[in-house]
């Protein structure tokens, strides 16, 4: 796979960068496209601008609006989100079907909390798919007062953190057992992923086969 970076001055101009998308959106020798996030400060709410200007047939990262609708309109989506990705593919590897599981995510970021909380929630027929699907699932975030995600941590199957920082949950407030992704509670977790060195390599590998789908 070639790998080509582009790098803009931090000061780049808003049309600057669209006229960098455009420019790959229009190279037939380019079969995907990754938008580094977060942006420079002077760019930031025009986020989801910049990454809608990507060609859906090019989002490598899973991001644009058309692409993050089919979360809610199918259960098998063409492409998924790295990120979600790396979590299914861990979820799989433990092997235990989510049906009847309570879970527990922690963020509702339109990029990874949500997506994320619609595939463990989805019902559907595909084998594979159902070991991860049929959870209820309940999201938790920035405002979300403390007593109440602490309820809902210790009440759940499955802890996930998708807010990419560590001490977000302490071991007090899981039971024994409990699965937890991208959270630092080895006191008490039957499995774990780490918050450095975890569920970020595997998001890494899960861009080749969204590269490989859309080429």
């Amino acid at each position: 796979i070639e790998f080509q970076a582009i790098n803009h001055l931090m000061h780049i101009a808003p049309s600057n960068l669209i006229d960098t998308i455009n420019r790959l959106n229009n190279d037939d020798t380019v079969d995907g496209i990754i938008l580094q996030l977060p942006l420079p400060l002077h760019l930031v709410d025009k986020t989801e601008k910049f990454i809608d200007a990507i060609r859906s047939d090019k989002d490598v990262d899973d991001h644009t609006t058309s692409n993050y609708n089919s979360y809610r309109q199918t259960s098998i989506p063409p492409i998924t989100i790295p990120v979600v990705a790396a979590v299914r593919e861990i979820l799989l590897e433990i092997n235990e079907p989510l049906q009847g599981k309570d879970i527990v995510t922690i963020g509702r970021s339109k990029y990874i909390g949500t997506p994320l909380a619609l595939m463990l929630s989805q019902s559907t027929t595909d084998s594979k798919s159902s070991l991860i699907s049929g959870a209820t699932v309940t999201i938790c975030h920035g405002d979300t007062h403390l007593n109440n995600l602490t309820w809902y941590c210790k009440n759940s199957d499955i802890v996930i953190s998708t807010v990419g920082r560590a001490k977000v949950v302490q071991h007090r407030m899981i039971k024994e057992g409990v699965v937890v992704i991208d959270v630092e509670v080895e006191l008490v977790a039957r499995w774990i992923t780490p918050v450095s060195g975890g569920v970020g390599r595997i998001t890494v590998a899960c861009l080749v086969p969204n590269l490989l789908e859309l080429a």
